[in-house]
C-alpha cells in the first residue's frame, strides 16, 4: 500500500478539481436567469394606420322638371356615412318627428309626399266665377235623326218610308208625317205640332193574312183566288194577293184595299160569297157588292174558307 499523505493530496486535487468543473458547468445557467429577472423587455412597435378608403362618388342624377315647388334643404346627420349623406344632400327631406340624438332632436330626411298646388287666392272685389252645371251628359246632343231613331225604336213602331203620292200632312217634332186630324205622331208619340205641308205618302199599317202571310199597305191591292186587273179599273197599279180556297167558297177576284190619301178601304169586288167586316165592339156586317166600307185599325175581313185579313198598325 502507498503512503497515506499521497493519498489525501489526490483526494484533494481530485475534489477540488471536480468543484471547479462543478462550478463552471454552473455558471452558464445562472448568468442568463440573472439578466432575465432584472433585463426590462422591450415595447412592440405599434402597427401603421390603415388608409382610409377614398368615398365613392354617386353619379349625378338627371335633372327632372320639378313639378312641386322646392323645399328647404337640410343638413346631413352628423355620423351618417357618406354616401348617405350624399343622398340626403340630393333629396328633399320631410318635415316630422325628428331623431333624439346626443346633441338633440334632428329632423329625419326620407322621400317626401306630394303637396297639393296652392290655391291661388281671389284678388279683392273680384268673386271667381263659377262653372255652369250641365243638364245633362256632356257629351254631344245626338242630331234629330237619331233621336227620331231612338224614339222610334222605344215606342215600337216600324219606320214608314214614304214613297206613295204626295199627300198633304202634318210633322212631328222628329220630322214624322202624320194625317192632318192627328194630335199625336202615328210612328212615335209625340205630338203633333208641324204646320201643314206635302210629303210623300208613307206606308199605311199592314195586312196580315191568316195563313201567316204579312202585306205592307204601301199601294193598294186586290185578293182573291186568282186575282187579276182585268175589269178592275179602281186600281190600275194595284199589287195582286192570291189566297188559297180549298171549296171554292172566294171569288177570282173578291176584294180591293184601296188606298185613297190616308184613308184605307175595302171594296167588295161582287164576290159570289159576300165579305164579312169584323169590327171591336161592334156584330159583324156582311158587306154588299159593290160597297166601299172605311178600315180602321184592328179591323178583320172575313172571305171565306177560314180565311181572314187582318189590319193592323193604321194611322
Amino acid at each position: 500500500m502507498g503512503d497515506p499523505e499521497h493519498f489525501v493530496e489526490i483526494d484533494t486535487e481530485f475534489a477540488l478539481a471536480a468543484d471547479a468543473e462543478w462550478t463552471a458547468q454552473l455558471a452558464p445557467v445562472t448568468t442568463p436567469v440573472e439578466s432575465v429577472e432584472h433585463e426590462e423587455p422591450e415595447p412592440e412597435p405599434e402597427p401603421e394606420p390603415l388608409p382610409e378608403p377614398e368615398p365613392e362618388l354617386l353619379p349625378e342624377p338627371e335633372p327632372v322638371q320639378q313639378l312641386l315647388p322646392p323645399l328647404p334643404s337640410q343638413a346631413p346627420l352628423v355620423g351618417a356615412p357618406v354616401h348617405a349623406v350624399a343622398v340626403a344632400a340630393e333629396e328633399p327631406e320631410v318635415e316630422g318627428p325628428g331623431v333624439e340624438g346626443p346633441e338633440g332632436s334632428v329632423p329625419k330626411a326620407g322621400i317626401p309626399e306630394p303637396e297639393p298646388e296652392p290655391e291661388p287666392e281671389p284678388e279683392p272685389g273680384h268673386e271667381p266665377e263659377t262653372a255652369p252645371v250641365p243638364d245633362s251628359d256632356p257629351e254631344t246632343e245626338p242630331e234629330p235623326e237619331t233621336v227620331l231613331e231612338q224614339e222610334s225604336n222605344l215606342a215600337g213602331s216600324d219606320s214608314r218610308p214614304n214613297t206613295g203620292p204626295i199627300v198633304e200632312a202634318r210633322l212631328c217634332r222628329y220630322g214624322h208625317p202624320n194625317p192632318p186630324y192627328r194630335s199625336t205622331c202615328c210612328d212615335c208619340g209625340a205630338t203633333v205640332d208641324g204646320g201643314p205641308c206635302e210629303v210623300a205618302r208613307p206606308r199605311l199599317g199592314a195586312m196580315h193574312i191568316s195563313n201567316g202571310d204579312v202585306v205592307d199597305l204601301d199601294q193598294s191591292l186586290i185578293i182573291g183566288r186568282a186575282p187579276s186587273l182585268s175589269g178592275n179599273q179602281g186600281a190600275p197599279v194595284a199589287r195582286l194577293v192570291q189566297v188559297v180556297s180549298e171549296h171554292g167558297d172566294i171569288s177570282r177576284s173578291h176584294v180591293e184595299v184601296r188606298l185613297v190619301g190616308w184613308d184605307v178601304l175595302l171594296v167588295d169586288l161582287h164576290a159570289t160569297n159576300g165579305t164579312v167586316m169584323v169590327r171591336e165592339d161592334q156584330l159583324p156586317r156582311r158587306i154588299g157588292a159593290g160597297e166601299e166600307v172605311l178600315v180602321l185599325n184592328g179591323d178583320v175581313a172575313q172571305l171565306g174558307d177560314g180565311v181572314s185579313l187582318f189590319f193592323d198598325g193604321l194611322p
